[in-house]
């Protein structure tokens, strides 16, 4: 209100000057001068307040906000490994060696444990990755390769050596994929040992 009354004074005293105050200056042009001297005041009037900040529209992302990443949530990694171990017990039953069989069943059964603990335990989704993209798909690979090969009645020497290894090989794999499930406990057994200690400083402190 009191910019509007600032320009309308502004512009009256101005028209009064050319059309009254000067010679020769003519109706339209004094109100010409007029209207500008208005539209003048409005943006220079000392009352009017100043503009808001632009605002960030709702759409659009503030400078410097954390874009999406692309890491793997729990669910994902362990949906991959069970697609994988499916694709093992699926070749397993095509080989003969019940024995063969039964380290297998051990690696699956070491897995299946590995993936409960992401379940529990999102954050182990790091180091369990490799496990899952690397090692066992590399397990999958050799279970399909050895019972492609262990169904042949005639075999060489060299094919029996490379069956031999294979066969070996699933006894490292187990053992490996133990030390990988314990290097995933490893957070629980810290929280736990704190949690623990925790307890007993309270029970010496209530004189327990």
């Amino acid at each position: 209100m009191k910019t509007m009354l600032f320009a309308v004074i502004i512009s009256g005293g101005t028209f009064l000057l050319f059309y009254f105050g000067l010679s020769n200056t003519g109706l339209p042009i004094s109100f010409g001068i007029s209207v500008a001297a208005f539209i003048a005041a409005l943006l220079a009037s000392p009352f009017r307040k100043p503009a808001p900040a632009n605002k960030t529209r709702p759409e659009e992302k503030p400078a410097g906000s954390p874009a999406k990443t692309n890491q793997s949530a729990p669910d994902d990694l362990i949906a991959e490994g069970n697609r994988r171990i499916a694709e093992i017990l699926e070749n397993a039953k095509r080989i003969k060696s019940q024995e063969i069989k039964d380290k297998i069943a051990a690696i699956v059964e070491i897995s299946g444990r590995i993936f409960e603990d992401l379940r529990q335990d999102p954050s182990d989704v790091k180091k369990a990755k490799k496990f899952v993209l690397y090692y066992l798909d590399s397990t999958s690979i050799i279970v399909k390769k050895y019972a492609d090969l262990s169904k042949y009645t005639y075999t060489n020497p060299e094919m029996n050596s490379t069956l031999k290894r294979a066969e070996n090989l699933l006894d490292s794999i187990k053992e490996a994929f133990e030390k990988q499930l314990l290097a995933l406990l490893e957070n629980d057994v810290m929280d736990l040992d704190v949690e623990i200690k925790t307890l007993e400083s309270t029970f010496k402190m209530d004189g327990y």
